[in-house]
């Protein structure tokens, strides 16, 4: 210390050169950014920590005291405390006054505490003390039932990897989440999986040759009367993949078969023995449906996956359908007339995929354009007519 100088002095002197003006810090900012934890003692001029000599949470002096004190309770639980080794009150006070020279009062330290937690440090306080934990939970319990949930009731894997990827998940839960392991494991056993062991690898392969521009060759398999896994044909596909997508809970891959021009849909569960080839795709920007439509739209447009061409439909249904059509289509659809509770929707739908959901909800749902559409689902009607009531009349309708 000078001569002649207090603690205090010296102590605003050492706190200017730690954070000195040339790099672009002023003593206000640092206590601003220590109140949002966005700067750490190690960013202190040469990384090294310089104590303050008799400082106290209730001083006043220019720049703040209080900041650094919230700074130096944030260094103590992060070099000092963890799960296993909980710090009291009286603890980290006695930090305060032997590394730092500080002195605070229980109710501040209180506050800092949860100021820290609030603005997002890992600190768990419990009744008898707290900690920082410096490997917190990756995901929230929430999260964790999100994902489980999705690999519970995907038909893209297998029993077996569906097992595995929630066995660890379920692992980096927190230890009441944990209890749930064996319940999720149970379901396992009664939900349906696919026989398809290589459907992991298959999006891997599928993925790089997205990102390489490189066609695949593979089997492609449905089962037969026996219920058995089996290639449709002996012959190998050659398929140019652009997106892959997940629709109705299968992962698609959309792209073009050889030798054809138009844009096909596999399913990866359904693949095996993928190879990724040399042989470069076709360019994206020659493929009018991929230019000209993003990932959300295309899969508004391609509901049930079925491919072909996107044509412009009209429709009426009633409001309450709202929700249905949101569900289906996004918000991508427009509402041209709102009468009675009826409403007509204008939308853009493959032809294909727009029927089975016109007969879908055929008692609320009524297509107005194109004329074509309109007749193609007469003679589906029609036909369904004649094998349900063998071309009689119904009951009622007799002339």
């Amino acid at each position: 210390m000078r001569s002649g100088a207090t603690p205090r002095d010296d102590w605003k002197k050492r706190r200017r050169n730690v954070f000195s003006r040339p790099e672009g810090i002023s003593p206000a900012d640092v206590q601003l950014h220590c109140l949002f934890g966005t700067i750490s003692i190690s960013k202190m001029k040469g990384g090294s920590r310089t104590p303050a000599t008799n400082m106290t949470d209730n001083s006043n002096s220019a720049g703040g005291d209080k900041g650094l004190t919230i700074l130096f309770v944030l260094e103590i639980l992060r070099e000092k405390s963890n799960p296993d080794h909980l710090l009291q009150h009286k603890d980290i006070l006695e930090f305060l006054r032997k590394d730092y020279d500080v002195t605070c009062s229980p109710r501040s330290l209180s506050t800092y505490i949860h100021r820290l937690q609030k603005g997002g440090y890992p600190i768990t306080i419990k009744k008898i003390g707290c900690y920082y934990d410096s490997n917190p939970p990756q995901f929230t319990d929430a999260e964790l039932r999100m994902m489980i949930d999705g690999v519970l009731f995907s038909r893209n894997i297998s029993r077996a990897q569906a097992t595995g990827l929630i066995d660890r998940l379920v692992s980096v839960g927190t230890p009441g989440f944990r209890t749930n392991r064996q319940q999720f494991l149970y379901h396992c056993q009664d939900l349906f999986y696919t026989d398809n062991e290589e459907t992991l690898k298959n999006v891997d392969i599928v993925q790089q040759a997205i990102n390489r521009g490189k066609k695949i060759r593979f089997l492609y398999n449905t089962y037969d009367t026996e219920f058995r896994f089996v290639p449709k044909k002996e012959e190998a596909y050659v398929f140019s993949p652009y997106r892959m997508m997940v629709s109705q809970g299968r992962h698609y891959a959309v792209g073009i078969y050889d030798p054809y021009d138009h844009l096909a849909h596999c399913r990866l569960d359904r693949m095996t023995e993928v190879e990724l080839l040399n042989d470069p795709v076709l360019p994206k920007r020659q493929v009018p449906e991929l230019r000209t439509t993003t990932l959300a739209e295309y899969a508004a447009q391609h509901i049930y996956m079925f491919s072909g061409k996107s044509l412009t439909v009209r429709l009426r249904t009633e409001e309450w359908m709202m929700d249905t059509l949101v569900d289906w289509f996004g918000k991508g659809f427009q509402i041209l007339r709102r009468e009675g509770g009826e409403i007509e929707v204008r939308l853009h739908c493959s032809e294909a995929a727009i029927k089975y959901w016109a007969l879908q909800y055929g008692d609320h749902v009524e297509i107005l354009a194109p004329e074509s559409l309109r007749q193609t689902l007469a003679e589906s009607v029609r036909g369904m007519y004649e094998m349900y009531c063998g071309g009689e009349p119904r009951k009622g309708e007799e002339q």
